[in-house]
């Protein structure tokens, strides 16, 4: 015959925040304390040319997309040179900007990050589509006067490598300037099938970090001395 049985048990109610706790000290990754380290403003003087480079992990391994920038300060003008792993021989890759501020004031990216970009779009072919985004999901506009013109475009030891070349001052009808003293936000796309520079991109990303094309370096943290924690 059956048995009926109770037994009495203490009960702990699950404390999430003190399991999470626990196992990140267990992890030796108890929240160290950091302190802010400040953006510093980036320089353009006579004669410089100010160089930069980002890579794109963001959009995969198997694709390799880089990009890398030359800010010729007497020229007042900026190439960017975008490379990709060529898995086909049709395709585009794109840059598209938005103002960051400075280093003391941040402006941060709008939440559609296609919306007011001043966008460039290469064709693995060369040709060049200078544009500003509409919003979501939508072609981006051919601005009324082109501020980028094209420069190469190659196939390199298994990867595709295209630039273009703009001024600083790309204000008239939705771009982006650039100065010295001021940061970007950077958004990379790519369109991998066809060279439909009106087709939706394949995939695209905006960088996590704002940019500065003159040497700066974004605001971060750095681990807290022994002073600054206690």
């Amino acid at each position: 015959a059956p048995i009926d049985q109770t037994r009495d048990v203490a009960f702990t109610e699950y404390d999430r925040d003190a399991a999470l706790a626990a196992r990140l000290s267990e992890c030796g990754s108890d929240n160290e304390a950091t302190v802010p380290v400040p953006a510093v403003a980036g320089a353009c003087a006579a004669g410089a040319v100010v160089v930069g480079s980002v890579d794109v992990p963001q959009l995969g391994s198997y694709h390799k997309i880089a990009v890398s920038w030359k800010s010729d300060c007497d020229a007042q003008s900026v190439t960017f040179t975008i490379s990709a792993a060529a898995h086909a021989r049709d395709g585009w890759l794109g840059v598209g900007l938005h103002d960051g501020g400075t280093a003391a004031q941040r402006i941060d990216a709008p939440l559609t990050r296609m919306k007011a970009a001043d966008i460039v779009q290469l064709t693995y072919s060369g040709t060049l589509k200078d544009r500003v985004g509409v919003e979501a999901y939508s072609t981006p506009r051919d601005k009324s006067a082109a501020h980028a013109t094209a420069g190469t475009a190659e196939f390199v030891d298994g990867r595709v490598r295209m630039s273009f070349t703009r001024s600083f001052d790309g204000a008239a009808d939705g771009g982006v300037p650039l100065a010295a003293d001021r940061f970007v936000h950077m958004i990379v796309a790519a369109r991998l099938e066809n060279d439909d520079v009106d087709a939706k991109h394949s995939a695209a990303v905006l960088l996590p970090t704002r940019l500065s094309l003159f040497g700066g370096v974004a605001e971060s943290t750095r681990a807290a001395t022994a002073e600054e924690a206690a």
